[in-house]
């Protein structure tokens, strides 16, 4: 019985995780404990002090996604155990709005200029290795569904 027991538990919490995200989520972890120690501090205990060396460790080596490093580490304390005061989560807020501010968008990420749209070439032929076929077309119909499935929003 006692059996059936653990190996439901192992079961259950391997379950949490999908299969697709153990990996990324075991770098995450690595990557938190390698900036840490460059402080020599533990994940455990989950103080202040770690939430400001990890913050600051990842906004020095321009990780966008920061937050999620910081959200990840407090996570991987609690369930092994670490009490969270009140003072880390505090520093939890600080950090992740520090580690936000002066981001700016995505390097990738512009405006739709609609004016241009009848002035882009209209041929068939792709204008990029692998892009799409009748790309002027492809261009105007998708930003049309856009702009309409934000009116329905």
């Amino acid at each position: 019985m006692r059996d059936s027991v653990a190996k439901g538990r192992v079961l259950a919490r391997r379950e949490v995780l999908a299969d697709s995200s153990r990996g990324p989520q075991r770098s995450k972890l690595r990557t938190i404990r390698k900036f840490l120690a460059c402080f020599d501090l533990p994940l455990i205990p989950f103080t202040a002090q770690v939430v400001h060396a990890l913050a600051a460790a990842l906004k020095w080596r321009g990780y966008r996604s920061a937050e999620l490093y910081l959200y990840h580490a407090r996570a991987t304390a609690e369930k092994q155990g670490a009490y969270i005061s009140r003072a880390a989560n505090r520093a939890m807020k600080d950090m992740i709005r520090s580690v936000r501010r002066g981001r700016g968008p995505a390097k990738r990420c512009e405006g739709l200029i609609l004016e241009r749209m009848p002035s882009l070439r209209g041929r068939h032929e792709p204008w990029s290795k692998r892009g799409p076929w009748r790309p002027r077309a492809t261009l105007i119909l998708g930003s049309w569904w856009m702009l309409r499935e934000m009116e329905l929003s």
